[in-house]
């Protein structure tokens, strides 16, 4: 119970205690009085307020809850008070990661019974990801500032940062995302001949498979793929290999590639085609 007490309540019941003793000494029934009056007023208050605890409700809003790294998010806290007794200073921290900023601090001397009062910060996140906002917490303390309670209250809230994204013209020919978008690796196979798809000859395939006008150029078994029309594509491949990336932060490569895939991927879906990405 005296964890709640500030260091005015602290002190204050030093020197009743210290008052008291003195007035056991010196036999002095008045100052015997004064220290049981200081002794007992942190007491009241502490057992007063744990008991009543002062009602405190809060809000946290996001705009927007999903945002591109490096753009201004804006947060908005609305703070206000439905118990009876009157709440001293309340010092409010939103706990947020140190890479999203420094954390917000907001002191409210009086808080109003009933009535919302709105508090408002912005953050710049550079790194994409989720991030987690808060939790907001508070510590309320009593008018005469005697002894002070911490509760926690919003929960964390959670921000979505995607990567940065730049517009892009114009689509390769020969990409393959043409007609059908088929999204395929074609090899042709001679004039009159339709295109084929062929890979590298694996242990285990059907040799009735095998394609020999490609063996036959490239010295090489080599296999014609069936073709599922309907089920192809544009692939997108993303590399997250540590070994492949170096670098920390908004500056490592690793970001500049998820925003390059980023890029191709949304230019390639908003022209109509189907986008797969790959990471593994």
């Amino acid at each position: 119970m005296l964890s709640g007490l500030t260091t005015r309540g602290r002190c204050l019941l030093a020197a009743g205690i210290a008052a008291a003793l003195c007035a056991w000494v010196l036999n002095e029934r008045d100052l015997l009085r004064v220290a049981v009056f200081v002794i007992a007023l942190p007491l009241l208050v502490v057992v007063f307020l744990s008991a009543s605890r002062v009602r405190i409700g809060a809000t946290r809003t996001l705009t927007p809850h999903r945002v591109p790294a490096g753009d201004e998010v804006d947060v908005r806290l609305d703070l206000w008070r439905t118990g009876v007794l009157p709440a001293g200073e309340v010092l409010l921290e939103d706990r947020v990661a140190y890479s999203l900023g420094t954390r917000p601090r907001f002191i409210v001397e009086r808080l109003p019974q009933h009535h919302r009062v709105p508090l408002h910060y912005t953050m710049r996140p550079a790194l994409r990801g989720f991030h987690q906002i808060g939790p907001l917490r508070a510590k309320v303390t009593d008018p005469f500032g005697i002894c002070e309670f911490e509760r926690e209250l919003v929960k964390p809230s959670r921000l979505m940062v995607v990567p940065r994204t730049e517009p892009l013209t114009g689509m390769l020919s020969g990409s393959g995302v043409g007609a059908g978008d088929e999204g395929a690796a074609r090899r042709g196979t001679g004039p009159g001949e339709p295109d084929a798809v062929v890979r590298q000859y694996r242990q285990g395939d059907d040799l009735r498979m095998v394609h020999w006008p490609s063996t036959a150029r490239r010295d090489e078994l080599m296999v014609r793929l069936e073709q599922q029309p309907g089920h192809g594509g544009t692939t997108v491949l993303l590399d997250r290999r540590a070994a492949a990336h170096h670098g920390t932060g908004p500056g490592a490569s690793m970001e500049g590639a998820t925003s390059i895939a980023a890029r191709v991927g949304l230019h390639l879906s908003r022209a109509g085609h189907r986008v797969r990405l790959v990471t593994e």
